[in-house]
């Protein structure tokens, strides 16, 4: 195997590696640094200057690139420590992580261990920046992905740009400097358009991030070739990067268009920073060498890989974590670091049985890969096996009580968040024409089943027309997964009225969650919490009134109660013991407060608030008459939701629609 190829070592580079996983680390103890995060951004620069380096350097030494010993390299730097913590956490998920979420962290696992999770984060649009009900101890792992998809492909084409610009007499380096700025302008302009377009995409898609890494390859490319600075520069570019970093760590908002333009601030200061210290001299040059840094820089990989888990689980097991929680969970979290850096890491990087060949190094890689892999699939069958007991003796699946969902689910007839468009969605009687519209959110798709059942029953159909985080009132609302203007809501909202004014419609039925973040007219940003009940009572009459120049009468149904814990959670953890997971109403949330004043239609718009239904004598409770009645906060099973069949009747008729059959 051919030796390792060797470039400069470089102080400075380290302890640049120390700032980058200390803004991290603080970002997630409980964002100890508002824009810690972009410690990520400069980990990306650090690695694209480094590994095209040592590309380079073998070019020139050797004539060629060997790429099957680049790539078993990289397999013995990863591997044994990613492959370590990932084992780590699969093992003790179950006892930090909630059980409804074990599946997706078991699916994370895996797709930690294959490096896609970057991809599998934003299909599903996991908010990074302020993790919710997206929650993921492996979560992190997302920037591993995007860097080893990138080397995949980097070193190749690396090499085929270096073999046809000389095979062509041209000079390699200015060809290569070419091609390297177009991409990165495009992936710039691909993730700058991104941003505002679909968020979570543009912050984990590989290509929205693979100019940031080609950065630091530029760099690369511009030094190898000669390139340096002013001895009088040196100390000012330094400094600079240095000051723009530290600025880029306490002001960036992730919450504000980010990655955006403003993703390219920490890029030019790690790019200012390397160039500089190129000359090995300079304030920056000195801040950066000195011993503590560059020792935490050594082992910031690992400490990358731990940190995250442990102050995931840490925030779990003591959710009213302080200060000094955070710190201890630091500190634990870097001696594990260190542990696995001495005893893990550099052991096996470095082993004579597996260095000197590629082929041991590779398999190694496979292997460790599929135990990561495995790993995943265990705790995703876990999962898959979890249960709840009711008082009967009656043993439930979990996932079968998560899947007994809305059927308007299954047939596509819910649009997703960037859905505008509807299939056509007509259920009941068949070939009936439409009398009745189901207008909302995934708080109006829960009560499918009993409006499918009773449209039958009365020889009509309905129109069923929800949109996933869409509240059916008329007004700009903010999306707080994509941090922009919810413009796909509006789009689809506007699809909807027109419909209804082309049936006319005998009956609309009006249900959303009153949680949806209102837009202040001509103002790019969510409410202030205080002034949301207002923006929405106010939106909500405006679509009342568009409605009924359409339709013949409203049905405005009050919000579904929001329970203050997620029942499952309760029952998995209390089998046989139903009565410890109820609530009373008046610690659920009911959203009353958001219910407009509707007198001005008179008797053409009726308001229902079944809460009285749904929590009996004042109680709410998670199991009524042997039936799971709510799989998660707010949402009902579908097999519960047939227990309001009599209240929808009631709304048919104050519709003045059909005849029983």
């Amino acid at each position: 195997m051919h030796s390792a190829p060797v470039i400069k070592f470089r102080e400075d580079i380290e302890g640049l590696r120390a700032i980058a996983i200390l803004a991290v680390v603080l970002y997630h103890a409980g964002g100890l640094l508002p824009g810690g995060l972009v410690g990520v951004d400069l980990f990306f620069v650090i690695s694209g200057f480094l590994i095209t380096s040592l590309i380079l350097e073998e070019r020139r030494k050797s004539g060629s690139i060997d790429l099957l010993a680049f790539w078993a390299r990289r397999a013995r730097r990863i591997l044994p420590s990613s492959t370590l913590v990932l084992l780590f956490t699969a093992a003790l998920a179950p006892w930090f992580v909630s059980p409804l979420l074990l599946k997706q962290v078991g699916r994370d696992i895996m797709a930690a261990g294959y490096f896609g999770l970057n991809w599998r984060a934003a299909l599903r649009a996991v908010d990074y920046s302020a993790p919710g009900d997206d929650a993921s101890p492996v979560l992190h792992y997302w920037s591993l992905a995007v860097e080893e998809q990138f080397y995949l492909v980097w070193p190749v084409l690396l090499a085929a740009l270096l073999f046809l610009a000389y095979r062509f007499g041209r000079r390699g380096r200015a060809v290569l400097a070419a091609v390297v700025a177009g991409i990165i302008v495009a992936s710039f302009l691909y993730g700058f358009r991104e941003t505002f377009a679909n968020q979570p995409l543009a912050f984990f898609s590989t290509f929205s991030r693979a100019w940031q890494l080609l950065a630091g390859a530029m760099l690369a490319v511009l030094v190898a070739s000669g390139v340096v600075l002013g001895r009088r520069a040196v100390p000012f570019v330094g400094l600079a990067g240095l000051a723009l970093l530290l600025w880029s760590f306490g002001f960036i908002d992730q919450d504000n268009g980010f990655p955006g333009w403003v993703a390219a601030l920490p890029v030019i200061g790690g790019v200012a920073i390397i160039l500089a210290g190129t000359a090995a001299s300079g304030p920056a040059y000195a801040i950066l060498g000195i011993a503590p840094l560059r020792f935490i820089g050594r082992v910031s990989y690992v400490w990358y890989l731990w940190h995250w888990p442990i102050l995931f689980g840490g925030d779990v097991l003591f959710p009213s974590a302080g200060l000094a929680t955070h710190l201890a969970l630091i500190v634990l979290s870097f001696l594990l670091a260190v542990a696995t850096h001495f005893l893990i890491e550099n052991p096996v990087r470095f082993l004579p049985f597996f260095a000197t060949s590629r082929l041991k190094s590779l398999l190694l890689g496979l292997v460790l890969a599929l135990v990561s892999v495995a790993a995943g699939w265990a705790l995703t069958s876990y999962a898959l096996n979890q249960s709840v007991t009711l008082r009967n003796g009656t043993v439930l699946k979990l996932e079968d009580i998560t899947d007994d969902r809305s059927p308007a689910y299954r047939s596509d007839c819910h649009a997703s968040q960037l859905e505008t468009t509807y299939k056509e969605c007509l259920f009941g009687a068949p070939s009936a024409s439409p009398e009745v519209v189901l207008f909302g959110d995934s708080h109006a798709a829960h009560f499918f089943n009993p409006v499918e059942d009773v449209a039958a029953e009365m020889n009509t159909a309905f129109l069923m027309r929800s949109k996933s985080g869409c509240a059916a009132v008329l007004g700009p609302m903010w999306n707080a997964k994509f941090k922009r203007q919810y413009i796909e809501c509006d789009e689809w909202k506007k699809g909807v009225v027109d419909e209804i004014a082309e049936h006319k419609p005998k009956l609309v039925i009006l249900s959303s969650a009153v949680l949806q973040q209102m837009m202040p007219p001509g103002v790019n940003a969510p409410a202030a919490e205080a002034d949301r009940p207002a923006l929405y009572r106010e939106a909500l009459r405006r679509m009342v009134g568009e409605i009924l120049q359409h339709a013949g009468r409203v049905i405005l149904i009050t919000d579904t109660p929001r329970l203050p814990e997620e029942p499952l959670i309760c029952l998995v953890r209390h089998p046989g013991k139903e009565d410890v997971c109820q609530w009373p109403l008046s610690s659920v949330t009911t959203g009353m407060e958001y219910v407009p004043d509707l007198s001005e239609f008179g008797d053409r718009v009726r308001v229902v608030d079944l809460s009285g239904d749904i929590c009996p004598g004042g109680v709410c409770r998670s199991v009524s008459d042997g039936k799971v009645v709510f799989y998660d906060q707010s949402h009902f099973t579908a097999t519960y939701s047939l227990n309001l069949k009599d209240k929808f009747r009631d709304m048919f008729s104050f519709g003045g629609i059909g005849t029983p059959n």
